[in-house]
């Protein structure tokens, strides 16, 4: 019993995480101004520590067709990663 409520408590705590995330990402995107000849303008930050987010963004728009994969360098836990 102890042991599903804690399980509950984290999984909460990671919706959360994302959630926050999300939003944020959310607002930063809307508030950037980007030029495709300036990369610094295209860092954002939602589960990224650094702008990856927005890089990752700006270049997968870039793409002509999509095939869902996806390499992540650097994984983590599932909730901090750039593929979240």
């Amino acid at each position: 019993m102890i042991r599903k409520l804690v399980e509950y408590l984290w999984d909460a705590r990671g919706r959360q995480r994302m959630c926050i995330a999300l939003s944020k990402g959310g607002t930063m995107m809307l508030s950037r101004n980007l030029d495709l000849t300036q990369p610094a303008t295209w860092e954002f930050s939602g589960f990224s520590q650094n702008g990856e987010d927005g890089i990752l963004d700006v270049l997968r728009r870039q793409l002509l067709s999509s095939n869902r994969y996806f390499i992540e360098i650097g994984a983590a836990n599932g909730i901090e990663n750039n593929t979240a």
